[in-house]
């Protein structure tokens, strides 16, 4: 092939429709040449046709002629980038392997290009960083995601040689080999463990699914220059970061939703009580009917719904039809939930410290489980005793505050609770504790605003951004524009509204003049349709046609005639949660939000499904809201509206009226009977 199919055949091999939104690594190997051209002489041919370049280019020099392939080339037309070779040709040649020294690139490039592998830098190579910035700017801005992003990253301290090498981090394989490993340990894309607890995590579950070059990268190694492990391990929260908890069985090769299980916890410190519970966090929406789950540690058959924000409810014991108590549960060993048919599975992984923060920032009450402590306010530990002594010590020691809190109530025996913030050294428990460690590298990464696609957010909703590992001295920059903290969060930094304009903006932290971290992000002044068609609703709520027959309402327009509409108001019920309407005939139930409101009946209960229920009357009188001896023909229905006002006769609490009280006692009389 000459040099411009394999130019075209090397672009649309990376970028191309389906990768839309995930991050291109042009990670050019020999097999990808091999599978790209069909043949074990690939590697030959593309470097003697790199070495010729396009028709019409004059120059002397590979580099020169990569730069005269780039002028004007938006001018001239053309589907791809026509330098994407010569990039794949420096990629190429960073995955060399022989006699050389770990970081000598030079002798590896010129070896490829069959020349004497003698070392300094190649003639013109430092302006390839041209193309390396185009290629970004072709992939997130002209294209805006549709065939994937592309990010011009330096790996280490090398300027330009860094550019190829930092492609060469991870490969494919290795990056869907990293879902199994995230699955197998319960991590969640929306927290971010700690350097040490991800290389840990890597080492000991990536003997088989990364290479050993990667491994070896991982391994702390005191003479070495971190940068590159830096790099892949920023890579790697990255492709979890963006993981959509999906991954593929390796002992059956189904896919599977993989997702977390967390410990929350309602502590009350006046009456030294705590309570712990367990949820489900996933990236994928739950199932409108709730999940099913089967865990062996529990005993039996776990259910819960959908709570919002990636979390369920409460899981509840199916059989018993009480909140899990998760204080009975083996916490340094861990447990695994799954469905019947092994669709979903959540991982509680085993350990001997739990970290807490407050569930405010989460959607939740109480306290809740994290991976990592928090960047800001308390921290909550739960240890057992045979790691209270050095958490103690290094709390004491090491931390701002630290106490212990008492607890007579609801705590696992033998575990100790403690409260603690503003932890400034990791010394003392570092190869211990991996989940306490202060990263050493700084990082920066978004969150919030509104996406347009990966990357890329709308100008009327900019994210805020994040400074991960800095210290005092650490400043951040949005191009050229100096960003100040919020005073109670250090290390949130918000993006001014007259920065977020369509195109790229490069955040910077700082240390003085040296850049520690640096990421782009992509401003899109699409903008929402200007006209919105506001659909038209039947009286069920069903959307319709407008021209159909009927009444129909939009909004406040209503259409030859108002519907009867049946509302009736709920004052006591809070925004999120499971509601059972109960009617006065016995299968009159449904349960919202998974089934829809009744259309031929009309409530006469709301029963509101938490630990202590309550019956509200939401009828529109008392007179005639009696139970009727009539049942309805689904006994399957008549079964669950006798189970609720029977069966669950102590959880839910009678109203406190007295005639509403007795027309309830007439359900539950009514219930007994069936």
């Amino acid at each position: 092939m000459d040099y411009v199919t394999w130019n075209d055949r090397i672009t649309a091999h990376f970028f191309r429709p389906e990768h839309e939104g995930r991050r291109i690594f042009l990670y050019v190997t020999p097999d990808v040449l091999g599978e790209i051209a069909g043949s074990d002489a690939a590697v030959d041919d593309f470097v003697t046709a790199v070495k010729s370049g396009p028709p019409g280019t004059t120059r002397q020099g590979l580099c020169q002629r990569a730069l005269q392939t780039f002028e004007q080339w938006r001018n001239r037309g053309g589907v791809f980038p026509p330098y994407v070779g010569y990039l794949s040709l420096f990629v190429l040649a960073a995955g060399i392997e022989g006699d050389f020294a770990p970081h000598a690139y030079y002798p590896r490039l010129r070896q490829l290009l069959g020349e004497e592998p003698a070392i300094g830098q190649y003639p013109s190579f430092q302006r390839m960083l041209t193309l390396w910035d185009d290629l970004e700017r072709w992939a997130n801005e002209d294209q805006k995601g549709k065939l994937g992003t592309f990010r011009a990253d330096i790996a280490g301290n090398w300027m330009y040689v860094g550019l190829p090498i930092a492609q060469t981090i991870l490969t494919q394989h290795e990056r869907e080999g990293l879902h199994c490993i995230f699955a197998d340990v319960g991590l969640d894309p929306g927290s971010a463990p700690t350097d040490a607890q991800l290389a840990q995590t890597l080492l000991a579950y990536g003997q088989h699914r990364l290479r050993p070059r990667t491994l070896r990268l991982v391994e702390r190694n005191g003479d070495r220059d971190t940068s590159l492990r830096d790099l892949l391990l920023e890579t790697v929260l990255e492709e979890l970061q963006d993981w959509d908890g999906y991954c593929v069985q390796e002992e059956n090769s189904q896919q599977r939703i993989s997702g977390t299980l967390r410990l929350c916890c309602n502590l009350d410190r006046v009456a030294a009580r705590l309570g712990i519970t367990l949820r489900c966090k996933s990236s994928q929406e739950f199932p409108e009917e709730g999940l099913a789950l089967q865990c062996d540690s529990l005993g039996g058959k776990l259910v819960c719904e959908e709570y919002g924000f990636g979390w369920s409810t409460e899981i509840i014991d199916a059989e018993r039809m009480n909140i899990v108590n998760a204080s009975e549960i083996d916490l340094t060993k861990g447990i695994v939930a799954r469905t019947e048919d092994g669709a979903w599975s959540f991982r509680l992984p085993g350990s001997e410290l739990r970290i807490f923060e407050a569930g405010g920032s989460h959607g939740l009450p109480g306290l809740v489980e994290c991976v990592r402590l928090p960047s800001q306010g308390n921290f909550y530990l739960l240890c057992s005793d045979r790691v209270v002594g050095e958490i103690t010590a290094w709390g004491q020691a090491d931390c701002a505050k630290f106490e212990q809190i008492n607890i007579d109530e609801g705590i696992p025996a033998g575990w100790k609770m403690f409260v603690g913030s503003e932890a400034k050294n990791d010394e003392r428990i570092r190869d211990a504790f991996p989940a306490l460690t202060l990263n050493e590298g700084v990082r920066l990464r978004c969150e919030g605003g509104i996406q347009h696609s990966r990357n890329r957010y709308f100008t009327f909703t900019p994210p805020r951004i994040w400074l991960d590992g800095g210290d005092a001295l650490t400043t951040v920059w949005a191009n050229a524009t100096l960003l100040g903290a919020k005073k109670d969060m250090p290390g949130l930094f918000e993006l001014p509204v007259e920065l977020a304009r369509s195109g790229r903006l490069s955040i910077e932290a700082r240390r003085g003049d040296e850049v520690v971290a640096r990421r782009s992000m992509y401003f899109s002044d699409d903008s929402l349709p200007t006209r919105f068609e506001a659909p038209w609703c039947d009286r069920f709520g069903k959307c319709i046609e407008q021209d159909e027959s009927g009444a129909v309402v939009c909004g406040s327009s209503v259409h030859e005639a108002a519907p009867p509409f049946a509302a009736f108001f709920l004052p006591d019920l809070s925004a999120t949660g499971r509601v059972i309407l109960l009617g006065p005939k016995p299968g009159q139930i449904v349960s919202l939000p998974s089934e829809s409101l009744p259309t031929d009946w009309e409530p006469v209960w709301a029963v509101p499904i938490k630990r202590r229920g309550a019956a509200l009357f939401c009828g529109t009188g008392i007179t005639g809201a009696e139970p009727e001896a009539a049942e309805v023909g689904d006994q399957r229905r008549v079964k669950r509206w006798r189970e609720v006002l029977w069966r669950w006769r102590h959880r839910i609490s009678p109203p406190r009226h007295r005639n509403l009280a007795r027309l309830w006692a007439s359900y539950q009389q009514r219930a007994r009977e069936l």
